[in-house]
């Protein structure tokens, strides 16, 4: 939410509810700051001044925060309080990333499916994409990346997994123009280079992706990547 519009919504609620912590709760990151967004969405919770789709705001914020501590059954509690009183889609594109960080994968599937039928954001695909990769139904997650990719065609996330899947496939032709964009956009990262040698290794240019990989192998010696890479196409 823009941050003149969430200034502008938290003005309208009762002054006490800000007293109990609704903004600091809010303006929280519960991604980088958990310890400091899950006593202030507590206090807004018990507050009881808010409600509706503050209060599911609230309870998602809260449990975004108990995920990243690795409190992985309060934080689906959390998620799924949200989305029962308000079944928005980036709550429950929460709560399927929480359930695959559990190993649901399938419950974590299905609710990406549900969000995908009213809601065509990037995320929802690429995230399908993901757990479908976990449940090695590639050819299904193949698709939902390269919808990703047309969506948010610089996301490197989406190009990754898209090459991932076709490498997986032996699609290295489709694979490549998806790996070479990544690593150019990222060249920092390791996994991207790796998906760009397996398309070479898999349309016929071994000696070159090998190549990419001992470079790449002398900047940072002892990388299980790269070495499971030579190791392979030896």
């Amino acid at each position: 939410m823009p941050r003149p519009l969430l200034l502008l919504l938290l003005a309208l609620l009762p002054l006490a509810a800000l007293a109990q912590g609704p903004l600091t709760c809010f303006e929280s990151d519960p991604n980088t700051d958990p310890d400091i967004a899950i006593p202030a969405c507590t206090a807004a919770i018990a507050s009881g001044t808010l409600e509706g789709a503050w209060l599911a705001g609230a309870y998602a914020n809260r449990g975004v925060a108990h995920r990243e501590l690795d409190q992985f059954a309060q934080s689906a509690d959390d998620l799924e309080t949200a989305i029962r009183i308000d079944p928005a889609a980036p709550h429950m594109r929460m709560l399927a990333w929480t359930y695959r960080t559990m190993r649901r994968q399938e419950e974590a599937e299905a609710i990406y499916t549900q969000i995908l039928e009213t809601d065509d954001h990037w995320q929802s695909w690429l995230s399908r994409c993901v757990v479908r990769q976990d449940l090695e139904k590639f050819e299904q997650a193949v698709g939902d990346c390269e919808q990703a990719v047309l969506r948010d065609p610089d996301n490197t996330d989406a190009l990754y997994f898209a090459a991932r899947a076709h490498n997986i496939l032996g699609q290295g032709h489709r694979a490549l123009p998806l790996a070479r964009k990544a690593t150019s956009l990222d060249p920092e990262k390791t996994r991207h280079l790796v998906e760009l040698a397996w398309a070479m290794h898999l349309t016929g240019d071994t000696s070159g992706g090998r190549e990419l990989v001992r470079d790449r192998l002398a900047e940072t010696p002892g990388d299980p990547e790269l070495l499971d890479y030579l190791r392979q196409t030896d």
